[in-house]
């Protein structure tokens, strides 16, 4: 019985390895994909936006977080590729609280990113 708990252990162990590669693994080809993407983007669209969507799977299935960068690259409405200018329309808006409004193009999504204010610093005399 003693043995079995052991076998157990070291299964886990070898188990949670081979998952954490995994995850290193599926972190590089994210990154590579958002960079052919963008490379790609100028000549053809469509394979930009396929690039997108693998990295998306990709990181669905190995529950790999995207970067902020990564994150504002690619619209979660049509899960397409979003370029200033050419899939996407950004805008500063002052109203309220000051932020930014990224809209695509292709489906009409519209994400805002608040940008934070600079506290005023008091003068102590």
């Amino acid at each position: 019985m003693r043995w079995r708990i052991g076998f157990i252990n070291r299964l886990a162990t070898i188990l949670f390895r081979v998952k954490e590669y995994e995850r290193k693994i599926a972190k590089e080809r994210i990154e590579r994909l958002f960079q052919l993407a963008v490379r790609m983007s100028k000549e053809d669209l469509k394979l930009a936006d396929r690039y997108v969507q693998l990295a998306r799977r990709i990181s669905l299935k190995h529950r790999v977080r995207f970067t902020k960068e990564q994150k504002l690259l690619f619209c979660k409405g049509c899960g397409g590729l979003l370029l200033p200018g050419r899939t996407a329309r950004i805008r500063i808006r002052p109203r309220r609280e000051p932020h930014v409004v990224i809209t695509c193009l292709k489906c009409g999504y519209i994400r805002r990113i608040p940008i934070k204010r600079r506290e005023k610093r008091q003068v102590s005399t």
